[in-house]
């Protein structure tokens, strides 16, 4: 599954959603999304099979974004 996932500048988990096709959920509209503030980032990343078993709320608990490699590390 790819998370879109807001973060700041030191790699803090702001905001995560699943990303989707707006258009397989039903919705009418063509696009959605995150919009990052002043000192946040937004990166797309493939969770993968190792977080595939955690839910959203528990990976923006435990993880934080390496900035180099814009994946997930534990904190």
């Amino acid at each position: 599954m790819i998370a879109s996932v807001l973060h700041d500048r030191e790699g803090k988990i702001v905001a995560i959603a699943a990303k989707q096709d707006p258009k397989n959920s039903g919705s009418k509209f063509d696009s959605y999304g995150m919009v990052a503030q002043k000192g946040q980032l937004i990166a797309d990343i493939d969770l993968g099979a190792e977080h595939a078993s955690r839910s959203l709320r528990e990976i923006h608990d435990l993880y934080r974004v390496d900035l180099t490699s814009l994946k997930l590390v534990k904190k």
